[in-house]
């Protein structure tokens, strides 16, 4: 098999029947060869990139032509786009328009072979010089990549990742199968997939687009956190997306599921579609409980009450009915679940767990799902706690290095902020359990579910095989405090007290006019707060809203504050998003390789003439290429979702009728309960009421809790 490329000169024969095609070719050495073979809507000037053999006939010499994909032409557009990637360390997106414009047509071979005359170029020194020639010397490979990508619209960060990714194969993988890219590239999805496949010539109707098109649907039903998808929706949702009938969607579907890259499930009359993957990770939590239950471990032979009263009287601390439960069954459960909402003595009830459990001599592990929970409880038990991930040795080539066959030390697992943990997680990390261990799950079963697929916590409660404990009193010393009060008063879907008195850490601003709003908010942040309590605007202040876009969505708010904030400085543009020298940022997707994960916060603090970026994630200095800036944007505005498992001393909500389809209790609750000093809302009184009366607005597909029903028993 060869492959061949160059432009259609000029077409010798076509049969309009089939398709049946005789052209001459011009490769791209100047020689030309006659090509046969099937071709639709060739004409000439077209650049093509063929495979085939060469075959010999009564004609002569022709190459007969097995697939070919269309090879965009290379324009100087393409060219400066591949310069301004950065991936030529010297040339940025200043450099590389000065380069096109001086030298046009004649850039790429002046960067190959005669690359002293970037000298001409005012800002280009020898030194630059050098370390242009040594970055095309080793980037020779990814040039034509880059090139022939850009023509299909792919953003230079985009192909650089697919180069990355593929390296050499890029071209065969990209023109053979595109949908590829949508599973193994981070930021490509089917829709970009999708375009490139029809461009390069995949018949729309394909059994291949159809796949791609469910896989597509799957991902992005588990993105909004379901486990699964009813089959009927997931015909609708698919057949929105890509003009497919509803008989090729369920003909795939069924080809996938007999391939064993989906699962159906039918229970109780429903076909459920599952993602492989999260049907094993719903199912295998189930029997990793039981596992756990069937390897039980005796500790029974001490009084425990005994050691709770030494443990009370030491502490000098009266814990109440439900803390003393919560502490004496951590000791006797395998399993335990101790939820409570803020000002409850949740913090003081695992201090308790910990000091009793270390009183009869059992080894405690900590850890939580994110880098700022497993920090702050650190703190609050002066016990040293790790993300999950860290834990269980996460690898970027391997995956998890604690597994079912290489377990993890120790007697009780306390895993805290339990209600941000996804079906994936949890599943990894009871897998690494030893038998003989206990789990403890700890955390606020009222706030938002995981980012990830699944209902973790609630699940488990409500399937009541397993213990649970609630902590509802709230401490004398939390009473005091109006943000816990509000808290509590809303998840009980009642009324917030809104009348605001000077000494109050929760105040309430009353504004519908959406222009206002805005006003008022980059008052509060820039002016009123800092003045007043002396809060940095940057660094202790956090404005939380319900979504994205919009007036009233983080990413305007986050243009605004940026423009009153840190309006000036070194900066760079990368697509729509500005970055300056002092910005805050935050990550939005897991980074494993440098250990930083979504929803962390940190600080732009310098930004290099090759356009990459140092950020300061509390004390640690993260780099970033331009190629991965699109995992980052402004932090002075997030979505609530992303601030769960976060606590900042000042929290300010802006919530309007804008975000009406977001809107319920546990949203604002969680908003809520991120504030450590200084709380002020945002609002109207109509929708604080409309948003206190709903829940379960975007209710998750999970089936874990029937399954533990069904399935598991502790006796």
């Amino acid at each position: 098999m060869e492959k061949i490329t160059g432009t259609v000169e000029r077409i010798v024969y076509r049969n309009m029947s089939n398709d049946f095609t005789i052209f001459r070719f011009n490769l791209e050495n100047e020689k030309q060869v006659t090509v046969k073979g099937i071709f639709f809507n060739i004409h000439p000037g077209i650049s093509l990139e063929i495979l085939g053999k060469v075959s010999m006939n009564k004609y002569g010499e022709q190459f007969e032509a097995i697939n070919y994909s269309e090879r965009p032409p290379i324009t100087l557009g393409n060219i400066e786009k591949y310069l301004a990637s950065g991936f030529i360390k010297g040339i940025g997106p200043i450099y590389a328009k000065k380069i096109i414009k001086k030298f046009g047509d004649a850039t790429l071979d002046i960067l190959e072979f005669n690359t002293k005359r970037l000298l001409e170029i005012p800002g280009i020194g020898m030194k630059k010089i050098d370390s242009i020639i040594t970055s095309v010397e080793k980037q020779k490979d990814i040039k034509e990549v880059m090139l022939f990508l850009s023509g299909f619209g792919i953003s230079s960060n985009y192909a650089l990742k697919i180069y990355r990714n593929y390296g050499k194969e890029s071209l065969d993988i990209v023109t053979k199968n595109p949908y590829q890219l949508a599973d193994d590239i981070v930021g490509i999805g089917f829709l970009i997939a999708d375009q490139i496949a029809l461009k390069i010539g995949f018949d729309e109707n394909s059994l291949a687009r159809s796949k791609a098109a469910i896989f597509y649907s799957l991902k992005d039903k588990s993105r909004a956190g379901h486990v699964f998808v009813y089959r009927k929706e997931l015909e609708k949702y698919v057949s929105k997306i890509v003009n497919i009938d509803n008989e090729q969607i369920n003909y795939a579907i069924d080809i996938l599921v007999k391939e064993n890259k989906l699962i159906s499930s039918n229970e109780e009359g429903l076909e459920r579609i599952y993602l492989t993957y999260l049907f094993i990770a719903e199912t295998g939590i189930v029997k990793e409980f039981t596992r756990l239950y069937q390897k039980d471990t005796i500790r029974k032979d001490k009084n425990i009450n005994e050691v709770i009263n030494e443990l009370v009287k030491e502490n000098k601390f009266l814990y109440n009915n439900a803390q003393i439960e919560a502490i004496r069954l951590s000791y006797l459960s395998k399993i335990l679940v101790i939820t409570g909402g803020p000002g409850t003595g949740k913090t003081t009830t695992v201090i308790g767990i910990i000091a009793m459990l270390k009183k009869m001599n059992l080894s405690v592990v900590l850890a939580a799902p994110t880098g700022r929970a497993a920090k702050r409880l650190s703190e609050v038990t002066g016990c040293e706690a790790q993300t999950i991930h860290r834990l269980l040795e996460y690898n970027m080539e391997i995956g998890f290095q604690k597994n079912c066959e290489n377990k993890l030390e120790g007697n009780i697992f306390i895993l805290d902020e339990s209600s941000m943990i996804d079906v994936n997680l949890l599943y990894s990390f009871l897998q690494a359990l030893p038998d003989k261990s206990s789990l403890i799950l700890a955390g606020d079963v009222d706030q938002l579910p995981s980012v990830g697929p699944g209902c973790i916590l609630r699940d488990i409660i409500d399937s009541k095989v397993i213990p649970v404990v609630y902590l509802d009193e709230i401490f004398r010393q939390a009473k005091e405090s109006k943000i816990i009060k509000n808290a509590h008063l809303i998840i009980k879907k009642r009324k917030p007290d809104l009348i605001n008195a000077n000494d109050s850490d929760f105040f309430y601003i009353k504004e519908a006019n959406a222009s206002k709003a805005v006003e008022l908010l980059v008052d509060l942040c820039a002016v009123r707060l800092p003045e007043k309590y002396g809060f940095n605007p940057i660094e202790d202040i956090q404005i939380l809203v319900p979504m994205k876009k919009g007036i009233h969505g983080s990413i305007n708010l986050n243009k605004v504050l940026q423009g009153v904030l840190n309006p000036q400085g070194k900066s760079l543009v990368y697509g729509d998003n500005i970055f300056r020298i002092g910005d805050k940022v935050m990550q939005i997707r897991n980074n494993y390789e440098k250990r930083i994960f979504n929803g962390d916060i940190g600080r732009i603090i310098d930004i290099d003439d090759d356009s990459n970026l140092l950020v300061d994630f509390d004390g640690v200095s993260i780099s970033y290429e331009q190629s991965e800036l699109d995992e980052l944007l402004l932090g002075y505005s997030i979505t609530i979702h992303k601030s769960q498992g976060s606590e900042y001393e000042v929290v300010i909500i802006l919530l309007s009728s804008q975000h009406y389809i977001m809107l319920e209790k546990n949203l604002l609750y969680t908003a809520v309960t991120r504030a450590k000093r200084l709380l002020v809302l945002i609002s109207t009184d109509e929708v604080i009421n409309a948003t206190i009366k709903r829940e379960n607005v975007l209710k998750r597909n999970s089936y874990l809790a029937d399954r533990l029903t069904n399935n598991f028993s502790i006796n």
